[in-house]
C-alpha cells in the first residue's frame, strides 16, 4: 500500500473518529444538560418552600400573640369604659401590657385603639401618624408607606375586639386594635432567597403589587391563602449553560485528547515525520490546557462531584471536593491565614495521598487548641508535606507516615513535620525540584526576618523531621 493510500485510509478513520466523538459529546452534554437542571429546579423549590413556611409560620405566630390580647382583662375594661376620664385610671398598666408585647415581637413597632364605633381612642407616639386611618380597620394584612422621607414599607394587622363577658350568643364587638409591623423579617427571607446563585425571589400583595424583592419572572409561586400575598421564585434560563460551560470545556479536552492519542497511533504505522507532527498537536493541546486557571478547574471539580454524586461514586465525590477545596485555597488572596485554615488544606491534600497511594501512606495532624488561631504564611506547610510524600515516602517500601503536631510556646509557634521515610535521599531530591525547602525560607524570610527559624534533622533510612518557629501572633491581634 503506497503512502497516498495510507494517507486517505488514515484520514478517512479518523473523520469517523471525530464524528463518534462528537456524536457521543452532544449526547453526553444533553445528558449533564438535563440531570443540571433536574437537581436546580429540585434546589429552587426546596428554597422557594422553606422561605414561604418561614414567612407564613412568622405570620401566624405574629396573629396568635396578638390576638391572645383580645382575651386580657384589662383591655376588655379599657374598652368597655365609656367616659375617658376613666380610661385614663387604666392607660399606665395598659402600656405595660403593651410593652411586654412588644419585647415578645420586636417586629410590633406600634399600635392604636379604636372604640366600637371606629373612633380612635388612643396610640403610641411611635406610629400616630401612620394608623390612624379608618380605612386600615378591618383589613387583615396590608402594607402601607409610613415614613415619608425614607419611604420605607411597613404592613397593619387588624384584631378585632369582642366582649367576652357578656352571655350573648352573639358576643358585642367592642373595639379594635391596629398593630403597625416591621417587614424586617419578612426581607430577610425574600434576601435569603435571592441569594441562591441565579435565582430571585419576590413577594406580591393581594393586588398584584411588589412589595418586597425584584420581579424577573416566575418560575414558581404560591399564595399566603390568609392574606393573598404571593411569593413568586425565578431562575435565570442562562444558569444552567452557564454550569455547562466548564464540563463542556473539559469534557472537549478529554474529547480532543482521545483524538491525539488515536492519531498519533495511526501515524507511528505511516511515517515517522507523521509521528513528529502528532506529537507537536498534543504538547500544543497540553499547553492549552495548563493555561486553565485553578478558579475554573475547581468550578468544574464541583461539577463533577454533582455528577458523581448522582451517580453513586462517593469515592469520586470525596476527591473531587478536596481538589475544589484546595484550588479554591490556592487562589486566595491573603498572604496570611489562620492555622486551621492551613491544616484543613493540609487535610485534603491528605485524603487525596490516601487514595493516590492506596492508604500506604497517612498524614496524622495534632494541633493545640490555642494555636488553631494564630496566622500563619498562606500555602507554607504544604510544600514540606509534599516533600515528605514524594522524595521520603514513595520511594519506601512498605507503610509511611507524616506526623505533624502544631504547639504554641513562649510566644512562638513551633511546627514539627516528621516521617519515617528514606531520610537524607529526600533532602538531595528535592533540590533539584520547583517545591524545595529554599522557598519556604525564603518566604520566612521576607514576611519575619531573623525572627523565624526552620530546622532539618535526617540520616539516611531514619527519616526526616522539620521544625519551623514562627512569632506566635494572633489573628484578633495584627
Amino acid at each position: 500500500m503506497n503512502i497516498k493510500s495510507l494517507r486517505k485510509m488514515y484520514v478517512t478513520l479518523c473523520f469517523f473518529i471525530l464524528l463518534a466523538i462528537l456524536i457521543s459529546f452532544i449526547a453526553q452534554n444533553l445528558i449533564i444538560r438535563s440531570t443540571l437542571l433536574m437537581y436546580t429546579e429540585q434546589a429552587l423549590e426546596v428554597a422557594h418552600q422553606q422561605s414561604h413556611d418561614n414567612i407564613y409560620n412568622y405570620l401566624a405566630n405574629v396573629e396568635n400573640v396578638v390576638l391572645s390580647l383580645s382575651y386580657n382583662a384589662l383591655v376588655q375594661r379599657f374598652l368597655n369604659e365609656t367616659e375617658a376620664i376613666n380610661r385614663l385610671r387604666y392607660f399606665p398598666d395598659l402600656q405595660t401590657v403593651f410593652s411586654a408585647l412588644f419585647m415578645s415581637q420586636p417586629d410590633i413597632i406600634g399600635f392604636a385603639i379604636y372604640d366600637y364605633s371606629g373612633n380612635f381612642i388612643t396610640a403610641n407616639a411611635v406610629n400616630f401618624q401612620a394608623i390612624v386611618q379608618t380605612q386600615y380597620l378591618y383589613q387583615k394584612y396590608d402594607f402601607i408607606t409610613y415614613d415619608r422621607f425614607s419611604n420605607d414599607l411597613y404592613y397593619v394587622m387588624t384584631v378585632p375586639i369582642f366582649d367576652f363577658s357578656t352571655p350573648a350568643i352573639n358576643v358585642p364587638r367592642i373595639g379594635t386594635i391596629v398593630f403597625t409591623m416591621n417587614k424586617a423579617y419578612i426581607r430577610s427571607q425574600i434576601d435569603m432567597g435571592n441569594q441562591l446563585y441565579g435565582a430571585s425571589m419576590a413577594l406580591f400583595d393581594s393586588s398584584g403589587h411588589i412589595l418586597v424583592g425584584e420581579y424577573n419572572g416566575s418560575t414558581i409561586a404560591s399564595v399566603f391563602p390568609n392574606t393573598g400575598w404571593k411569593l413568586v421564585t425565578h431562575l435565570e434560563a442562562g444558569v444552567i449553560t452557564e454550569h455547562l460551560q466548564p464540563l463542556m470545556l473539559i469534557t472537549m479536552g478529554i474529547s480532543l485528547a482521545v483524538v491525539v492519542f488515536v492519531t498519533i497511533f495511526v501515524f507511528y504505522f505511516l511515517k515517522e515525520n507523521y509521528e513528529a507532527a502528532l506529537v507537536r498537536n498534543q504538547l500544543e493541546i497540553l499547553a492549552y490546557r495548563s493555561q486553565i486557571n485553578p478558579h475554573f478547574l475547581s468550578n468544574t471539580f464541583e461539577c463533577i462531584s454533582g455528577i458523581a454524586m448522582s451517580r453513586e461514586a462517593p469515592e469520586i465525590v470525596e476527591m473531587s471536593a478536596a481538589l475544589s477545596q484546595m484550588f479554591s485555597y490556592a487562589v486566595k488572596e491573603a498572604d496570611f491565614v489562620t492555622v486551621a485554615e492551613e491544616l484543613a488544606h493540609i487535610e485534603y491534600y491528605a485524603l487525596i495521598i490516601g487514595y493516590r497511594f492506596m492508604g500506604r501512606i497517612k498524614i496524622n495532624i495534632e494541633v493545640e487548641e490555642n494555636a488553631e488561631q494564630c496566622r500563619i504564611p498562606r500555602l507554607i506547610l504544604q510544600p514540606v508535606v509534599e516533600n515528605a510524600v514524594f522524595h521520603g515516602l514513595e520511594p519506601k517500601i512498605g507503610e509511611g507516615n507524616i506526623n505533624m503536631a502544631v504547639v504554641v510556646n513562649g510566644g512562638y509557634l513551633y511546627i514539627r513535620i516528621s516521617d519515617n521515610g528514606v531520610g537524607a535521599e529526600r533532602i538531595e531530591a528535592s533540590k533539584s525540584d520547583g517545591i524545595g525547602l529554599a522557598n519556604i525560607i525564603r518566604r520566612l524570610n521576607i514576611f519575619y526576618g531573623d525572627k523565624a527559624e526552620i530546622k532539618i534533622n535526617t540520616a539516611l533510612q531514619e527519616g526526616c523531621t522539620v521544625v519551623i518557629k514562627l512569632p506566635a501572633e494572633k489573628v484578633d491581634d495584627v
